[in-house]
């Protein structure tokens, strides 16, 4: 992912392939960067993920979008958001998002984000309520907040090699 921040490259729905590609090419070789053609359910959730058959047209506007937007921190958390919406993988859908999410604040010059298991509860719960409403307010804010303390960790770091 960080190799692919320094590229000067579009980001778009071919590098969202790639990086599940990457992640998952070890333990799962024939599910590497590939569409799942399989519908999807989260145990416990109501969310309601799309027809297979649509994944490979809502990826390519995904890819279309991506490459339009802008490097920011809001950017960044909706295209996590929209790539959880969309999860067109059989596995790994979640942190090929974050992964995404990541790349996004890289390239606009922000730290990446980490979702901790502290974080986890929060996170989805936020995650699959923007998915049933369509408001992504309590998502948003909670990205926000994680990524202003990562950069209030960051400048701790950099106060004390001072």
């Amino acid at each position: 992912m960080r190799d692919l921040a320094h590229q000067s490259t579009l980001i778009d729905d071919g590098t969202v392939c790639e990086l599940h590609r990457r992640l998952v090419a070890r333990s799962q070789p024939e599910i590497a960067g590939i569409y799942s053609i399989y519908p999807h359910r989260i145990a416990g959730s109501a969310t309601i993920f799309p027809n297979p058959v649509k994944i490979p047209y809502l990826m390519q506007e995904f890819g279309v979008w991506l490459k339009q937007a802008e490097t920011t921190p809001a950017t960044a958390f909706e295209a996590h958001w929209r790539l959880t919406a969309i999860h067109p993988f059989s596995d790994g859908n979640g942190r090929t998002a974050r992964l995404l999410m990541n790349l996004v604040l890289i390239r606009g010059g922000y730290p990446p984000v980490a979702i901790r298991p502290i974080d986890r509860k929060d996170y989805l719960d936020t995650l699959e309520q923007a998915s049933l409403t369509g408001d992504q307010f309590a998502y948003q804010l909670l990205m926000h907040q994680k990524l202003e303390s990562t950069l209030t960790e960051y400048l701790a770091l950099v106060h004390e090699a001072l």
